[in-house]
């Protein structure tokens, strides 16, 4: 019978344990639960038959069997939960041996001359960059995995810190945007003089040239690269080269040679291996079949770099873990009783953070960030929680979001 493993956690000798035998298991399945997501049950019914065990945060429950009237193409040995989507309801996606390891060849084939050995990993709640990228292409290439037991701290920095003074000749750093900038706080206010280390990619939200700049003089990483791609793709799209600076905010370099990235009428449809085998969202299952279309904007320039030019206009991309603003919105109108529109508000650390304008007396911003922060699990900053007597329409009498942004960007000065 196929052992399915539903697993809740952070990074540690646990989890890298369970991906290494799934990778070893003809037929197990590993599911990667994140801390926001709770009803669990609703998936169940779309999973392969077989035995449900649940491990880490979540070893108290019991294990069941699992029955299903799923045919599946091919054996999913994986499962991540996106961080978002244009649509509310969180999306499970299940992952081929083939998937995950096609992504990993595409991106590491990059960094094919710099002899690798040792790659640190920053954790993530959602895990699709850490877990399925570092611990997988750890034990795909045999390098030494270093990370940090627990969530998110500046007790990882310390230990990337002891990484490169140890490693950094032959050592890549996987992380956010955030992670980098974090990281350049901590050495900077604990006056630590960095040795050099080998390369990094930073991914899950877009990288600035500045930051680039910063993760090369300060950070002292000789190669710094950009990743861009989505949890569909297991997750690579296209990466630009390491140590190559981009050429403007947004490059994303070229597309993974294992892939190919199409022009429609609809927008860029990327098809490659690496396209996720299904995805389980809103109580029913869809089989992709090699080809995604991507939610994003993107230009192809003379020397075959894509751009990154706009992302759909319901997502908030905070550090490079993505939420739904409908589901944001949805969540305070029917606690609340009032409209409210869900805006991304830009933000030095995180890229973007959540900004909430809202009808009603602005005391009232304490108890919908309590309860927007409760339900999300992370610690919204509340002074870009703003009451306002009316929410601005536009001339198609719907609530105007950039007008919104306006607004908040008044607030703020």
């Amino acid at each position: 019978m196929k052992k399915i493993i539903i697993w809740r956690g952070h990074h540690g000798k646990e989890i890298f344990d369970l991906i290494q035998s799934t990778l070893n298991s003809p037929d197990n399945l590993l599911i990667l639960c994140p801390p926001r997501i709770e009803a669990l049950e609703d998936y169940f019914s779309f999973l392969p038959d077989g035995m449900i065990e649940f491990r880490g945060e979540l070893s108290d429950r019991s294990s069941l069997i699992n029955q299903s009237n799923v045919n599946y193409p091919e054996n999913p040995s994986f499962g991540l939960f996106s961080s978002g989507t244009t649509d509310a309801g969180a999306k499970l996606i299940l992952y081929s041996k083939k998937n995950l390891e096609s992504a990993c060849d595409g991106i590491f084939s990059f960094f094919k001359d710099l002899n690798i050995t040792n790659v640190f990993s920053y954790p993530q709640p959602y895990h699709i960059f850490g877990l399925s990228l570092g611990y997988i292409a750890a034990a795909r290439f045999d390098w030494k995995l270093i990370y940090e037991d627990g969530s998110y701290s500046s007790a990882h920095h310390e230990k990337w810190v002891q990484a490169v003074e140890t490693q950094g000749a032959n050592l890549l750093t996987l992380g956010t945007p955030t992670h980098f900038l974090d990281a350049i706080t901590y050495t900077t206010n604990n006056r630590i003089s960095l040795k050099p280390s080998k390369a990094s990619i930073a991914g899950g939200a877009k990288v600035e040239v500045s930051l680039w700049d910063k993760m090369q003089s300060e950070l002292r990483i000789t190669n710094p690269s950009v990743g861009y791609g989505c949890s569909e793709a297991s997750p690579g799209v296209t990466h630009l080269t390491p140590g190559l600076r981009p050429e403007e905010d947004g490059d994303l370099g070229f597309v993974l040679p294992n892939g190919k990235l199409l022009e429609t009428p609809e927008g860029f449809v990327y098809r490659g291996d690496n396209v996720c085998l299904a995805i389980i969202q809103n109580k029913t299952i869809t089989f992709p079949a090699g080809q995604y279309l991507l939610s994003d904007t993107l230009a192809l320039d003379s020397k075959g770099h894509y751009h990154f030019k706009k992302r759909s206009d319901l997502i908030l991309n905070r550090g490079g873990e993505k939420f739904s603003l409908e589901e944001i919105e949805s969540e305070i109108k029917r606690t609340f009783q009032i409209n409210c529109v869900a805006i991304p508000v830009k933000d030095h650390r995180l890229g973007e953070e959540l900004g909430i304008v809202f009808e009603g007396a602005q005391n009232l911003d304490k108890d919908i960030h309590y309860k927007v922060s409760d339900v999300f699990k992370r610690n919204f900053k509340i002074e870009y929680f703003l009451g306002v007597e009316a929410i601005p329409v536009n001339a198609n009498a719907k609530f105007d979001r950039r007008k919104c942004s306006e607004l908040m960007m008044e607030r703020l000065g």
